[in-house]
């Protein structure tokens, strides 16, 4: 029964999918005249599911008329079994109306327990994906072998600082305090900075590209053993990885992969669709886990960073197709950085090039998915929430695709000054917006190209 009813579950909820994706793309549906196979579709989906359920309520009839059957079937030997006893004088009328009486009142409670039982089943079955949702043993599990990184509360670097607000953990603790991060203008030389190697760490890797007196502010790895050493702020190494989707798993996309990115640089992917350059930010915010080798930020293997410190603390992604809610634009910008300010939302909006927009939808519904909003203005609105974030590492995956040339050139120039000294991976198709990186690996042959910082 509990197996029945998590198929009839799992059909309701692939039918669901099937209505939301044709509700969410309808527009293309009618481009398309595709209205009728959309149909079809779900009409499939929504005739599996009544047929699970079908077989649910045969089963469950069946078990309940088997209960009745017993019941009944019982009642009536005893009835004849006593009426045979009475007959030869060993049993009195009174005793077989107080035996058939007690033996029907047990009857039905055991069959209440049957039917008990039986819905029991029906709705651990129906209810298996939501017990899995509300599990927390692998949030446990990550906390217990999971780094956590802190920032140190006080750094001695230039004078452009910028408050973080506290990070508050699933459970509801807040564990981080406020700090202060400094975010300096790249210097021209470039020394290498050693980082001592702390106990529990066979080795650190090197940052580059800072000198003493500014180098990027580092973030002390606490793990459940205490104090664990320090890592430099935006440094990406990528060592010997090999990664295959679980949908492929035959088929990989980076075979071997060694990438190191310096603390503060500015780097570009470029290369065929499919190459593998949306894999490495997938890679970075912890969505997969490499088969073979290791992701590395500041010498820390990502697999060992609390998920909720690596996405707010570390590194911010404007994703290729970015992702809005039905609400607001204030609202929506919200989600990059809950509790900010209104003029750091009208702050980081306008840095995004938002502003011929923003006044209009501030507090005005930008419809479901931001339907609302043409696919340029979503991706500003993206690229805002990342500024919002003032993380040390950023990624722009196509970030400009859908923007005419006049709006990206002008966001190239303004991104210029936003993310100063912070490392950047930049994810693109185009050569317009390389204005903004020094060096370009061309996927899949990782031919590095330097192109001066235009």
């Amino acid at each position: 029964m509990r197996e029945r009813q998590r198929q009839v579950q799992e059909a309701l909820g692939e039918a669901g999918a099937e209505a939301e994706r044709a509700l969410g793309n309808v527009h293309t549906l009618k481009l398309f005249a595709a209205e009728g196979e959309a149909l079809e579709r779900y009409g499939a989906k929504v005739t599996t599911a009544r047929r699970r359920a079908e077989e649910v309520g045969a089963a469950q009839a069946l078990s309940e008329a088997g209960v009745g059957l017993a019941l009944q079937s019982s009642a009536l030997l005893v009835l004849a079994v006593g009426g045979q006893q009475i007959l030869d004088g060993t049993l009195t009328y009174g005793d077989l109306s107080a035996f058939l009486l007690y033996s029907m009142m047990t009857g039905f409670g055991a069959g209440n327990v049957a039917t008990a039982y039986s819905e029991f089943r029906r709705a651990s079955g129906a209810s298996e994906r939501v017990m899995q949702l509300l599990e927390p043993r692998p949030a446990d599990l990550e906390r217990e072998r999971s780094v956590t990184l802190q920032l140190p509360t006080s750094t001695p670097i230039g004078p452009n600082t910028t408050p973080i607000m506290p990070i508050t953990t699933p459970m509801g603790t807040n564990t981080t305090p406020r700090v202060t991060i400094t975010t300096p203008m790249r210097p021209s030389t470039t020394p290498t900075v050693p980082i001592t190697t702390p106990p529990g760490f066979s080795s650190m890797a090197t940052a580059t590209r800072q000198s003493p007196a500014t180098a990027l502010p580092r973030i002390d790895a606490v793990g459940a053993a205490g104090a664990v050493g320090a890592m430099a702020v935006g440094q990406i190494e990528f060592e010997g990885v090999s990664f295959a989707y679980p949908s492929a798993p035959h088929r990989p996309v980076l075979s071997g992969l060694d990438l190191h990115v310096a603390a503060g640089e500015r780097v570009a992917l470029v290369g065929a669709s499919g190459s593998g350059k949306s894999t490495i930010a997938a890679l970075l915010a912890g969505l997969y886990a490499p088969q073979r080798g290791r992701v590395l930020l500041g010498g820390v293997d990502v697999d060992t960073i609390e998920r909720v410190h690596l996405r707010t603390r570390l590194l911010s992604v404007v994703p290729q197709e970015p992702a809005l809610f039905s609400g607001s634009l204030r609202e929506n910008l919200l989600v990059g950085r809950p509790g900010a300010t209104e003029a750091e939302l009208r702050a980081a909006a306008d840095a995004a090039g938002c502003a011929d927009f923003a006044d209009l939808h501030w507090t005005r519904d930008v419809g479901e998915r931001g339907l609302q909003l043409s696919g340029g203005q979503k991706q500003r609105v993206a690229l805002a929430r990342v500024l919002l974030r003032d993380t040390p590492i950023v990624i722009l995956d196509e970030f400009s695709s859908a923007l005419d040339g006049k709006m990206e050139a002008s966001l190239v120039n303004g991104l210029q000054r936003a993310l100063a000294g912070r490392t950047l991976l930049l994810i693109t198709h185009r050569t317009s917006p390389l204005g903004l990186v020094e060096r370009v690996i061309n996927l899949p042959s990782f031919a590095n190209t330097d192109v001066g910082g235009r």
